[in-house]
């Protein structure tokens, strides 16, 4: 592999901090920076931070989002109901994919808000779980490398120390694992699972540490929650490669982390984010 790092530089106010990552010399990781080298742009965009500490107000954003919605698509407000549940979540996520999403609106802020649903809904369900502290954010450019069966052997229970970057999920929808976590029958039965398809731009900066025991408990429950509801009637398992992919695969990790504050505040205040690779 001809590259070793990957950088982040974060601008604000005139003055510039970084992030360096030590990559992982894997055929995967060759794949995303084919990726990257392919760019016609260094900066980042449509950055999506998941801190604990900014859970607030959620439910409400949800709501605005809603009412805004239901002015030209009314049956939405038929899943929303105060207060909030995961089956809600799930039904309203089910509504957005099966009814609106693609479909041609007449207002400007209707589709800014279809744009924001999906986003708040997964915020909504972050917010639900444990201390939450990453980052999701892709390249300007759409860029995509077609994902190999054999490759899919990198989705693994290896160790994950924190400041590390996976690859992102990246696709609309909803892929098994994530059906899973939310206990999300419904999707399952409308064969609406959509599996990764593709390596992209997308990656995931995670502060939290995931250690190979935990990490094998979890998919022990992901292969007894598709037993334990026949998901194999409806065409999907989780032993089938194209849907084993609960832990993304590691492209590189932080040679050095600042405090957690500080790291949030890089993220979350930033004017500008650029990369380049080394």
């Amino acid at each position: 592999m001809d590259y070793k790092r990957y950088h982040l530089f974060f601008e604000k106010d005139g003055s510039v901090k970084n992030l360096s990552f030590k990559l992982e010399d894997t055929p995967l990781t060759e794949l995303w920076i084919k990726n990257l080298e392919e760019a016609d742009r260094k900066d980042i965009v449509d950055v999506q931070c998941y801190f604990s500490e900014d859970f607030v107000n959620v439910d409400n954003q949800l709501e605005s989002l809603v009412n805004i919605i239901s002015e030209e698509f009314p049956d939405i407000l038929k899943y929303w109901k105060k207060p909030l549940t995961q089956d809600q979540m799930n039904d309203l996520h089910q509504y957005f994919h099966s009814s609106v999403e693609g479909v041609a609106v007449s207002k400007e802020e209707t589709q800014k808000a279809l744009g924001e649903l999906n986003l708040a809904i997964h915020k909504w369900e972050m917010s639900t779980r444990s201390d939450v502290a990453c980052v999701f954010y892709r390249l300007y450019s759409d860029i995509r490398q077609p994902l190999p069966l054999e490759l899919r052997k990198y989705w693994s229970i290896d160790i994950r120390p924190p400041g590390t970057l996976t690859l992102g999920y990246y696709t609309i929808g909803k892929e098994l694992w994530s059906c899973y976590l939310d206990n999300d029958m419904e999707v399952v039965k409308s064969g609406m699972v959509r599996p990764q398809l593709d390596v992209h731009t997308q990656v995931v900066f995670d502060l939290n540490p995931l250690y190979p025991a935990y990490l094998k408990r979890s998919w022990v429950a992901f292969d007894n929650w598709c037993n334990e509801n026949n998901t194999l009637a409806y065409g999907v398992h989780s032993a089938m490669p194209i849907h084993r992919t609960a832990f993304k695969p590691v492209l590189a990790i932080a040679e050095y982390l600042p405090q957690r504050d500080h790291i949030r505040n890089m993220w979350n205040s930033a004017s500008k984010i650029t990369w380049t690779l080394e």
